[in-house]
Formats: structure tokens, C-alpha cells, sequence
């Protein structure tokens, strides 16, 4: 388990949505912890657990409510002694996309407040706002004000992006949201009227407890809410193209007036699209799924090599990211979209075809590997275990490793993913043959060693 969890939260309307968010989360965001998603508890039975549970995202099933809220609510359930199992809890809403890293600076944190980002309206504006529409009786508004007199002219916060540390759980904090949650959404309630919001419960129980997370978090677009005209909704009526540049943002909070699933948000719908399709790509907490090796291959590396020595790998993927947590990475990749994905040291080598086949002849077509001048002088001087796990078996082949092999320290362990296929095993085969060392096969897990 990590010390971190990504958390977000969905009814059964929204869960398709959750799948973008998880995705833009790992891939751009690159995100290295655990995730859970949150469901009402009366949604439970209503979609494909296994979808998400497959992908190593858990999901953490919150009573119902008292008084049946709307599903934002539940966030009150971060707060959960469930969550205390995690040293760092980073929550954000379905309507994110993230853009680059998710640094969150932990190590500077201070673990007795919660992290979050200033909204656009004032503490007080959280029930203020249209007196007379907010649903508080001008009574209750007083109550509020003179329980909160020391905060009530402050800048609130946003609740889309909220950080903290499980200390605050071990501090009792679900009692006290849950307390003023019935509090302030039941009782201080006049019947007809909206109610408050969750963001109105963060701020009543964090008012004095609370500092920024950071401006690399955007709580609102840019186009969205000026400081000088207020909300400018009315520019994302029609079809809209966002021109400004997110290069040096983490992560967008869209709000619900512009979403990123709606067709009209011009820039960033494809995009929002795109990582719900890349959803199904995700790392499986079994087997890795997908294009990557199965689990056992890499259990069976964390058993033989040390942590903390280095790794010369064959192609990228998924296991890059995990295997990083415990060893430094060497990558030579093929593909760039997967390049710098993971912490490890990225070889970018596209594919260079020859007219040779060194192991079989079975895809003479388009038979290459990365190209070798780039692959021979990016090399680390020192490594400890080399994975052949790629270029693409099917499409290139990986002859290349046994035709360029004296230009690797093969004293090492050589793992070879995939030899439950002929060419694999052949490669395997002839490289134990050329440097005198027995392979073994783990057919289990299709992967061989030669140790």
C-alpha cells in the first residue's frame, strides 16, 4: 500500500465520468499512490465493480445520508477512520483534468491543516448569497455569523481539491463535518429553499484550520471568473476554445457551468475522451493487465533483486511506474507518448527496421528493433537486471537484443517477458546458449530468467 490515495467520488449517473478522472490522474498527472472512489452506499450493486477493483482503484461504499443529499456530500466520508490507513489523503472532483506531475509537496505539509484553494465568493457569501434564496432565516444566518464572527469576512475555501493528513481523522474531524452536517443542511433549514452546499461544511468546520495548497491547482478557468466582471457564463453558451496555456498547471476544476465531457468545451472534451478510453489501459492489481507483464514476473523480480539497484528495461509501460518505487529505472522505449510517464531515465530510440531475421522468420515484414546508435550511447555505465520487454513482439520483434548482445553487461539477470510466444522464447533460448547460462521458464507467469 502506498502512503497516499487519489479519492474521488460518484453515483451511479456519474461513473463513467470517474474513469476519465482516474485516468488523467495516472497518466498525465502520474500519479504513484493508491485510489479509491467513493459511492453512496445506495448505488452499490448498479455497476461493474470488477471494471475499477481490476484496475487497482477501490472503492469505499458511504452510508447513506442523513436527510438523502445530494452524492457531493460524501465527501464528509474522507474524513472516515477507513482513510486513516493512508498517511495523505488528496481528493478532487470529476470534473478535473490533470495536466502535468501531481506534486504535492508532502514533506513541507503541515499535518494539523487541511489544504485546499481559495473560492471566488467570501465565507460569509457561502449562505448569504440571495438571502431569501439560500434558505436561511435571517435568524440563523446570525447564529451562523456569531459563531463564526472570527472568520466571517474571510476568503473561503474551494472544496474541489482539498489535501490533508490522516491526522486530522485520528482528531475525530468525521464527527465534527457530520455534526455540522446535519447542523446546518437539516435543521437551519427553511422547507422550499436551497440548501447549502458541501463547500459551506468545509468551511464552517476548517475556517480557522485551513491554508493554500497551491496556484498550480486551478479551482476555475481563467475565462471563467474575472476579478473585475464576476462570472462570465455567458461566453460558454455556444461552442467555446480555451486559448489559454496550461503548460505549467497541474490540474483544471472546470465547475458545473463548463464541464470537460460537454461536447461545446472545444479544447478540452477530446482530450476528456480520450482518457476515459485510456481507463481500460490502466494497470490491473493483479496482473498488471493490458500491454503489460503479468504480476508474478514482477513479483518474481522484487524476490531476486535487491531494492534500491537499477534496472535496464526494454520497453515502458505500467510495471515502469511500480517497479520505479523500488529501483532506478533505465527505459529505451520506442513509443514517445509513453516517454518520461514514470520516474526512470527514458531512452527514446524509434524503431529501425533491417532486413535480417536473428530469431525467426515469422514477422519478416516488419521485422526491427530501437534504433541501435541511439540505444548504444544512452546506456547506464551500471545495472543490475535487465527486462526484454520489448519493442512490440508482434509488430517488430526483439531480435535486436541477441544481434547488438555484446554491447550489454550480461552478468546480470536477464528477464524476458512474453516467452509463451515462439519468437520470445527462441530469443531466450539462443541468448542463454551464446553466454553459457540455463534459462528458466515460469510458465505461470509467460516470462523466463536466465539468471
Amino acid at each position: 500500500m502506498s502512503k497516499k490515495v487519489l479519492v474521488t467520488l460518484a453515483n451511479y449517473d456519474y461513473m463513467e465520468y470517474s474513469k476519465s478522472l482516474f485516468a488523467s490522474a495516472k497518466l498525465s498527472g502520474k500519479w504513484d499512490g493508491d485510489f479509491v472512489l467513493i459511492v453512496p452506499e445506495e448505488d452499490k450493486g448498479t455497476f461493474d465493480e470488477k471494471e475499477f477493483i481490476d484496475r487497482g482503484i477501490q472503492i469505499y461504499y458511504g452510508d447513506l445520508l442523513d436527510g438523502n443529499p445530494p452524492t457531493h456530500f460524501y465527501k464528509i466520508y474522507l474524513f472516515e477512520k477507513y482513510f486513516a490507513q493512508w498517511d495523505w489523503i488528496f481528493y478532487t472532483d470529476l470534473d478535473v483534468l490533470f495536466f502535468n506531475n501531481i506534486g504535492l509537496n508532502l514533506d513541507i505539509r503541515d499535518k494539523s491543516n487541511l489544504y485546499a484553494n481559495l473560492d471566488v465568493l467570501t465565507f460569509d457569501e457561502q449562505f448569504t448569497l440571495g438571502v431569501g434564496k439560500s434558505g436561511y432565516k435571517e435568524e440563523q444566518l446570525k447564529i451562523i455569523k456569531d459563531e463564526y464572527s472570527d472568520g466571517i469576512e474571510t476568503q473561503s475555501l474551494q472544496s474541489c481539491f482539498i489535501l490533508f493528513n490522516n491526522q486530522l481523522i485520528k482528531d475525530g474531524y468525521f464527527t465534527k463535518m457530520y455534526d455540522c452536517y446535519l447542523k446546518y443542511y437539516n435543521e437551519y433549514y427553511e422547507e422550499g429553499k436551497t440548501r447549502i452546499h458541501d463547500q459551506a461544511i468545509f468551511n464552517l468546520v476548517f475556517y480557522s484550520k485551513w491554508k493554500l495548497l497551491g496556484d498550480k491547482f486551478l479551482n476555475v478557468l481563467p475565462d471563467l471568473w474575472t476579478e473585475e466582471h464576476g462570472w462570465q457564463i455567458n461566453k460558454f453558451a455556444n461552442d467555446y476554445y480555451d486559448k489559454n496555456d496550461y503548460s505549467n498547471i497541474v490540474a483544471v476544476h472546470f465547475t458545473n457551468f463548463f464541464q470537460p465531457w460537454k461536447e461545446n468545451n472545444l479544447k478540452f472534451y477530446p482530450k476528456w475522451m480520450e482518457r476515459k478510453d485510456n481507463f481500460y489501459e490502466l494497470s490491473l492489481i493483479n496482473n498488471f493487465g493490458g500491454w503489460s507483464m503479468e504480476k508474478s514476473c514482477f513479483d518474481y523480480i522484487r524476490q531476486l533483486l535487491p531494492e534500491g539497484k537499477t534496472i535496464l528495461e526494454f520497453g515502458s509501460g505500467y510495471v515502469t511506474g511500480e517497479l520505479s518505487k523500488y529501483y532506478t529505472m533505465y527505459s529505451v522505449e520506442n513509443y514517445e507518448e509513453w516517454v518520461d510517464r514514470y520516474d526512470s531515465t527514458y531512452i527514446y530510440a524509434p524503431i529501425k527496421f533491417y532486413d535480417e531475421t536473428f530469431i525467426t522468420p515469422s514477422i519478416p515484414e516488419n521485422l526491427g528493433w530501437y534504433n541501435p546508435d541511439i540505444v548504444k550511447v544512452n546506456l547506464p555505465k551500471k545495472y543490475d537486471l535487465i527486462l526484454v520487454d520489448g519493442p512490440n513482439g508482434e509488430r517488430y520483434g526483439r531480435g535486436g537484443f541477441y544481434k547488438y548482445l555484446d554491447w550489454f553487461n550480461t552478468d546480470v539477470p536477464i528477464v524476458f517477458d512474453d516467452v509463451n510466444r515462439e519468437p520470445e522464447r527462441i530469443l531466450m533460448e539462443k541468448v542463454s546458449k551464446k553466454i553459457g547460462r540455463d534459462y528458466i521458464y515460469l510458465e505461470e507467469g509467460n516470462f523466463g530468467v536466465i539468471k
